[in-house]
Order: C-alpha cells, then sequence, then structure tokens
C-alpha cells in the first residue's frame, strides 16, 4: 500500500504541467518565502522572487521538478497514511511533519541560494547529494518520532 500512495503521488505530480510549477505554485509556495527570508537576514544581497527563480546580482537559483522536495513529502505522506492510527491522528501527524518538512524545505533552498552566489563549486555536492539526503533522512525522522509517538513510545500531543 505504501508503494501504491507513493506511485500515486509521483504520477499526480508529473501530471502537472511545468509552467504551473514555475509560475504559481513555486512562486507563491517557495521563491517568495526563500527570498523573503534571504532579504531578512543578508540584506544587502537584493534578491526578487521571480516565478520559480531567485535573483539577485551574485545567483539565479531555479526551482524546478524534483529539487523542490516534493519526495519527501510524498515518501511522509504515504508512511503516514500506511500506519495503524486513527484518520484524526493520520492527519495531525501528516499537518506536523508537513509543517517541519516545510520549513526545513525553505531553509534548505535559502542555504543552496548562498552556496550559488558564494561557493559555486560546493553546488553540485550540496544539491545533489547532502541537501536531498539530509532531507529524506529527516523526513524519516519526523515520521518515526510521529508514529514513535501515535504508539505510546514517546509522548507527542495531536
Amino acid at each position: 500500500m505504501f508503494a501504491l500512495i507513493y506511485g500515486l503521488c509521483h504520477y499526480a505530480y508529473f501530471q502537472l504541467p511545468n509552467q504551473l510549477l514555475a509560475e504559481l505554485i513555486y512562486y507563491q509556495t517557495l521563491t517568495r518565502e526563500c527570498a523573503a527570508l534571504i532579504n531578512a537576514v543578508a540584506p544587502t544581497e537584493g534578491v526578487a522572487a521571480m516565478q520559480n527563480h531567485i535573483v539577485s546580482a551574485r545567483a539565479d537559483l531555479a526551482i524546478v521538478r524534483g529539487c523542490d522536495g516534493a519526495g519527501g513529502f510524498f515518501l511522509v505522506l504515504a508512511a503516514v497514511l500506511v500506519f495503524p492510527a486513527a484518520m484524526r491522528r493520520k492527519l495531525s501527524g501528516i499537518a506536523t511533519v508537513f509543517t517541519g518538512l516545510y520549513i526545513l524545505n525553505i531553509l534548505r533552498i535559502c542555504a543552496i541560494y548562498f552556496i550559488s552566489a558564494y561557493q559555486p563549486s560546493w553546488f553540485s555536492l550540496v544539491h545533489v547529494y547532502l541537501a536531498p539526503t539530509l532531507f529524506i533522512m529527516t523526513a524519516c525522522g519526523l515520521f518515526a518520532y510521529w508514529a514513535a509517538g501515535v504508539a505510546g513510545v514517546v509522548h507527542v500531543r495531536h
């Protein structure tokens, strides 16, 4: 069931047109927030959000399909949905874990922007290997913590 849900999420995701992702979804959910955070912590960057791009005089970082954290979100969604728990707990778990992953994803994208702008030779290593691995490991950890709370191993308020 896990693989089926995970596969259906990816199938639905790949049915979305790239233009919709770039012009609406990424802009509304990722690039605006990243640009605002970067400008808040480093106002001299002068970053702007343009569709799926975070742009400054130093860098132009494009958020594209596959680099948006969707795989980690789908992984957790499938895991929570198949976990033996009441639907109320599952919905609470999805909301809680997704919120944590969303915040982590914003921080991940901002970090990648700074690497792109100031250490471009590190970009491939961080973008392709380190950041995705950290994101998936964190997704698994958040799920495990939630599942342990639901199972009564740790105390988690819902």
